[in-house]
Formats: C-alpha cells, structure tokens, sequence
C-alpha cells in the first residue's frame, strides 16, 4: 500500500494540487479580502493606472472583444511608455506589453479610442503573477511531499509487518518438523 501511495497517488497529487494551487493563485478575482489580485479589475482607457514598482506591465485583453486597439499607451507627466502589440498564435487573447515600466501613475491610452466599450482590458502584475505561481508550486510540493512521506511510512510499517508474520510462519512450520 505504501509503494502505491509513493509511485502512484503523490505524482497524481503533485500535479493535481500544483495546477489548482498556481491556477488559483494567478487567476484570484478582486474581492473585500483581496483587493489587490494579480488579475485587477478591468482598466478602462483614460483611467488612470497604478504601478507599484518597475516591472514588467501587460494590458491583456479579453477574447470577446469586438473592436481591437491599434496601440495603447501609459501616459504619465514626465513620459509616455508606448506599449508592445503581441498576439500568442491560435489565442483569442491580446496583450500591450510594457518591459522595465517604472512605478508611478499612469494613464491609458488606447487607439482607436471608441474601442474601450468594446475591449475589456486588464492590468497584470507579472511580479505578482510569477509570485502566485512560485507560491501555488510550494504548495504543491508541499502537499505531495505530506503524501511521499505517508507512502514511505506505510512502505516501513508494511516490510516491519512482513517481516513479524513471516516470522511467525516459520514459527509456525518449524513446530511440525
């Protein structure tokens, strides 16, 4: 019991309570509790955007979206940070990427700019976003290292048993020789 606990059950574990456990970490919507999520509330274009320290930004879009910004931009009094187009290939989702973004407040800006009823964006906090995954993956490890350790514990208490019963067998055997 305690070899198919250690050889089957903890990878399935692992690998179950990573993916919920980075899952959830990534994708936690804002709530009373956590009003800081990785994932922010949707950003609309002209409002103004607060990052916290210099990071990576990414502005992604929502697969829906019925008009398509041409390029968005973080306007701010001193500069303005053009943000990168990027499309993943076979994905619905678009996303504004800004590398090395200083912390301050920003603006949005988005062209055509009537495509922000139409283009749901959303802020995302790569360092936060690598934070929850590192995170999730902890407590998958965790988890599944609880369950390592309980197979090893059945695997010696099962050979301690085997041993007490052969034991006994022998015993058992030897008395009609």
């Amino acid at each position: 019991m305690g070899l198919i606990v250690m050889l089957v059950i903890t990878p399935i574990v692992l690998t179950v309570s990573t993916g919920l456990s980075v899952f959830t970490n990534i994708y936690n919507p804002p709530s009373a509790d956590n009003p800081n999520p990785i994932v922010s509330a949707p950003v609309e274009v002209g409002e103004p955007l607060t990052v916290q320290h210099r990071e990576t930004v990414l502005i992604v879009s929502t697969p829906n979206a019925k008009v398509v910004p041409t390029e968005c931009q973080l306007d701010a009094s001193e500069k303005t940070i053009t943000l990168e187009y990027q499309k993943t290939n076979g994905s619905a989702t678009e996303a504004f990427v800004g590398n090395n973004v200083p912390a301050g407040e920003y603006t949005l800006r988005c062209n055509p700019a009537e495509s922000a009823a139409d283009f749901e964006l959303r802020y995302v906090s790569t360092s936060e976003l690598i934070g929850g995954a590192v995170k999730g993956l902890l407590v998958g490890f965790g988890i599944s290292t609880i369950f390592g350790i309980a197979g090893l514990i059945l695997t010696i208490v099962g050979i301690v048993w085997l041993v007490k019963i052969n034991k006994r067998r022998k015993a058992f055997f030897n008395q009609f020789r």
